[in-house]
């Protein structure tokens, strides 16, 4: 098992190298940011710190609490298709890859 956990551990630093050593990582996150702004991600995820901001009170709310409340909503705001187009592209690019 521990040897699975090294494996998967070694795969996942090859896979993130070449991503990053291809550009194809800085490909798929301006596709991803560019998707989002299309989306209005930005601004719904604005808008509920907003709320968040006027229900817990400015000063009574640490930039820790604010993260912790915001993430969860901000991942629930992306896109269902959006997620899945990173993915293939992902898959694809390991593919392609080859990294076996």
């Amino acid at each position: 098992e521990m040897a699975d956990v090294k494996g998967a551990s070694s795969f996942r630093a090859k896979a993130e190298g070449n991503l990053i050593d291809s550009g194809e990582k800085d490909r798929i996150k301006e596709i991803l940011r560019k998707k989002l702004v299309d989306a209005g991600w930005f601004e719904k995820l604005h808008a509920k710190c907003q709320d968040i901001l006027k229900t817990k009170g400015q000063e009574k709310l640490t930039i820790h609490d604010l993260v912790k409340e915001i993430v969860p909503q901000g991942k629930q705001l992306v896109p269902e298709e959006l997620k899945k187009e990173v993915i293939q592209k992902l898959e694809k690019f390991l593919i392609d890859a080859d990294l076996s």
